[in-house]
């Protein structure tokens, strides 16, 4: 039954946005073209995103006991026997370092699409009008070129910093993901630690 209201979901989504750039004219069509972008990234950000993502951060916490120790240490430390409240969850900073490597290993969205809305040249490439471009978002956090030599390893330290300080090649949440959507950007990051 859940299976089949998801489903059912999925297509009035994808009905509404399919509808909504038959009708647009060209200057509505890239207002709606975002608007639509925003609403499918807001919908696949709650989408069990939240569960994949924590049990993906469970597993690789299980396969590291290192990183688990340090995380159940702090876990233990800041609630002492406690329900966790915001507050507490807030100053967990281990957690969080696991939790963004976790993002960085198994994003919850695994390629995002752009339309070049007119012609335009980026870094010596033409891109056409009309071209669909996919960006895997897998591939561009495991990069060597972009995420170091240790790309593919479970290393929450490199989030040391937090995501304000980390490098761009550490960033789970680039600036051109999830265009225009700050909640889409930060919900997994969020209900994930609660």
């Amino acid at each position: 039954m859940k299976e089949r209201s998801q489903l059912y979901m999925k297509k009035i989504a994808c009905r509404w946005s399919l509808r909504e750039l038959r009708t647009a004219d060209l200057a509505k069509k890239k207002q709606t073209v975002s608007s639509s972008i925003t609403a499918r990234n807001i919908y696949l950000a709650g989408y069990e995103t939240t569960a994949v993502s924590a049990v993906w951060c469970l597993m690789l916490l299980a396969a590291n006991p290192d990183w688990q120790a340090l995380v159940r240490e702090e876990v233990v430390e800041i609630c002492q026997g406690r329900t966790p409240n915001a507050d507490m969850i807030r100053k967990m900073k281990q957690m969080k370092m696991a939790i963004h490597e976790t993002l960085r290993l198994y994003p919850p969205v695994v390629a995002e699409s752009r339309v070049a809305l007119e012609d335009m040249k980026l870094r010596g490439i033409h891109f056409p009008k009309g071209l669909n471009v996919w960006i895997l978002v897998v591939a561009q956090h495991t990069d060597h070129q972009n995420s170091g030599p240790d790309a593919h390893k479970f290393n929450p330290g490199r989030f040391a910093n937090e995501i304000k300080g980390a490098s761009s090649r550490n960033c789970t949440c680039r600036s051109g993901s999830v265009q225009g959507s700050a909640l889409a950007r930060t919900y997994p990051c969020l209900s994930s630690r609660y």
